[in-house]
């Protein structure tokens, strides 16, 4: 015997003996019983829509925050510079004085374009 069948033998007298309770239920315990259940399923019912709307709610929310992020994160990592060409610029035997006084050179350049 296989354990499927060992498991269906199981599930299989657990029913009967279960219908076979029900059967012998006397009416005011079997009307309670079914007031209850409605009770229950009426409960269920409720919980299942509050959930729902609460799903709903946060799948847009989620989906307006993913929207915005892709908008404004790429704004704000933008670099004219790719990692790569900071590494070159960085690793190059270039005159350092160039990058140290970017200001002056600036300026230097603004006024050469004025006269």
């Amino acid at each position: 015997m296989t354990n499927e069948d060992n498991q269906s033998d199981i599930s299989q007298h657990a029913k009967q003996a279960f219908d076979q309770q029900v059967e012998s239920l006397n009416s005011d315990t079997a009307q309670r019983l079914r007031e209850a259940r409605n009770i229950a399923l009426s409960q269920t019912e409720k919980s299942v829509w509050l959930s729902k709307k609460w799903l709903t709610g946060a799948g847009a929310g989620l989906a307006i925050a993913s929207v915005l992020a892709f908008m404004i994160v790429p704004q704000l990592t933008a670099s004219k510079l790719s990692p790569l060409e900071d590494l070159d610029m960085l690793s190059a035997d270039v005159d350092m004085d160039l990058y140290t006084q970017l200001d002056f050179y600036q300026w230097l350049d603004e006024s050469l374009d004025e006269s």
